[in-house]
């Protein structure tokens, strides 16, 4: 969506952080202080009451002082277990500098499919069991990773960039990793068979200079690059988004039906995320998304993916339903169809299985869906009615909704729609 990137709005946002507020700085750390780390943190996971089977390292540690460590642990499907254990904040001030968010949990039924739920890179075993590695068929892989591409552009780039760009003060380490994202995309462009941007490898060789120079420059030059990149990784991440686009429109053929171009408002659609921003944040972004000029404003073409999900898992459906303007099915998935379902089904059964485990939603997988049980979604209605977020037409729209599935429904059906 290049056409919809406005280049003086992003130069105004980007161009403000070097005289901003700054926190989360950088600290230069040898990469023995990350093996110093990761041996406390499985010193502590091991001697659990209710240890892992299996721990796992993804990704690497290319930057020292900028990356973080990324975990899988991998319980047993009977097997539950505390989640706060695993949390930052009970550890080391020290750890959690290189230990920034809880690790991605797996159930080991669930640890098979890891690469149609989660995109993995460079996955090493740390303690515990050996378990076989999962593989991606090649007759997924197309769209599975089409399916990621899709899920990333709507939740994650160039969205949480711009979140983190605009809000004060700015989390310099996490603008740098998010910034380092952008090779995700690429990757997932790449292994999806769509078009890749001849920019790409600049771009992404321009920030991992930067990572790897971040203690060599004085501030006013680093501050300075990132400013710009942060520019050059959105302006990406948007011609992404359009070749994306208009090589799924060569599949699809619906907007011919519905007379629908690229730059008509009525092709973009909103994804109700499911995480608030601070207020002053969320009204800024929300006036620049309804520009339509920047944040994630995605083409409608991208609602034929998810409508897929739906299709394949009206759970999944459900949740989905719930946070998109609509999603109708006009596409049949073509040469991403086996990958896509198969990405849905294996989002849907990771996100179910950890839900029994009380393991909270997670942005980037299954677009936060947390499936709930009767008592907690009332509790969560009631907690919104009491917060004002629900009003009164909204609550009788609802029970009208239900009543209306309730007169023709038998008794099961009627259980079922309770549950919902």
């Amino acid at each position: 969506m290049s056409e919809g990137i406005n280049r003086m709005l992003l130069r105004d946002i980007f161009d403000a952080i070097p005289k901003a507020k700054i926190t989360d700085v950088p600290i230069q750390v040898p990469i023995s202080h990350y093996h110093k780390a990761i041996d406390l943190l499985i010193d502590h996971w091991k001697s659990l009451r209710e240890p892992p089977m299996a721990i796992y390292q993804c990704g690497q540690i290319a930057a020292p002082g900028i990356s973080d460590i990324d975990f899988i642990v991998v319980y047993e499907d009977g097997v539950n277990f505390d989640v706060a254990q695993f949390e930052p904040y009970r550890f080391p001030t020290w750890v959690q500098q290189l230990f920034r968010h809880s690790p991605y949990f797996c159930c080991i039924s669930t640890w098979k499919e890891l690469p149609a739920w989660f995109p993995i890179f460079n996955l090493q075993h740390l303690w515990g069991a050996v378990l076989p590695e999962p593989v991606l068929a090649d007759i997924y892989k197309p769209g599975v990773a089409l399916g990621m591409l899709v899920d990333y552009f709507i939740v994650k780039i160039p969205r949480d960039i711009l979140w983190i760009a605009i809000e004060r003060p700015v989390r310099l380490r996490t603008l740098l990793c998010m910034l380092h994202s952008i090779k995700y995309i690429v990757y997932l462009a790449s292994m999806a068979d769509t078009p890749v941007s001849q920019k790409a490898n600049e771009v992404i060789d321009n920030v991992n200079s930067l990572r790897l120079d971040w203690f060599n420059l004085d501030a006013t030059e680093r501050m300075g690059q990132m400013a710009a990149l942060g520019q050059e990784v959105c302006c990406l991440a948007g011609e992404q988004i359009a070749l994306l686009d208009k090589n799924l429109l060569k599949t699809i053929g619906f907007y011919k039906q519905s007379n629908l171009t690229l730059g008509d408002s009525s092709s973009l659609f909103f994804f109700r995320t499911p995480w608030s921003f601070s207020e002053e944040i969320g009204m800024a972004i929300a006036k620049i998304s309804r520009t339509g000029e920047l944040a994630w404003v995605s083409p409608y073409s991208f609602t034929q993916v998810l409508a897929l999900y739906v299709d394949e898992c009206p759970r999944l459906g459900r949740y989905l339903f719930s946070k998109c303007d609509r999603v109708d099915l006009f596409w049949n998935g073509g040469y991403w169809n086996d990958g896509l379902r198969y990405h849905a089904r294996a989002m849907t059964t990771y996100r179910e299985c950890m839900a029994k485990k009380k393991v909270p939603s997670q942005q980037y997988i299954a677009l936060g869906y947390l499936p709930l049980p009767l008592s907690l979604r009332l509790k969560k209605y009631i907690k919104r009615i009491f917060n004002a977020e629900i009003g009164k037409q909204e609550i009788f729209s609802i029970i009208l909704r239900k009543m209306s599935k309730i007169r023709t429904a038998s008794f099961r059906e009627i259980i079922n729609i309770c549950r919902r």
